[in-house]
């Protein structure tokens, strides 16, 4: 299953993600896929290769705010830090996540 989602950080900037999971009723890990500096969230090469190997996974990618799809001012390295911990809870909040990891 593939959502587009929003969410808000610490200013109310709204952020534009991707989640991605198995269509299951267990509890799985969650991976937040953090993007480099001209990158945005459609990097999509780690979901894929969880997805692929049969992993129960969600993922989610997302853009930092003032990147791609997402509002606010580019490359406030500070913000960048609130954006992670916003995403780590939007994805903690949902019922079928289990445990929580950052990658990037």
């Amino acid at each position: 299953m593939i959502e587009n989602i929003t969410f808000l950080n610490r200013q109310g900037t709204q952020l534009s993600g991707i989640l991605r999971y198995p269509e299951t009723k267990q509890k799985m890990p969650a991976l937040i896929v953090l993007h480099g500096f001209h990158q945005n969230k459609n990097h999509d090469l780690i979901a894929q290769l969880a997805n692929e190997l049969g992993y129960y996974l969600l993922t989610l990618r997302f853009d930092f705010h003032g990147h791609g799809e997402s509002f606010g001012e580019r490359y406030v390295m500070s913000e960048q830090v609130h954006d992670t911990i916003a995403a780590i809870a939007y994805v903690h909040n949902r019922p079928q996540v289990s445990k929580v990891f950052l990658f990037g």
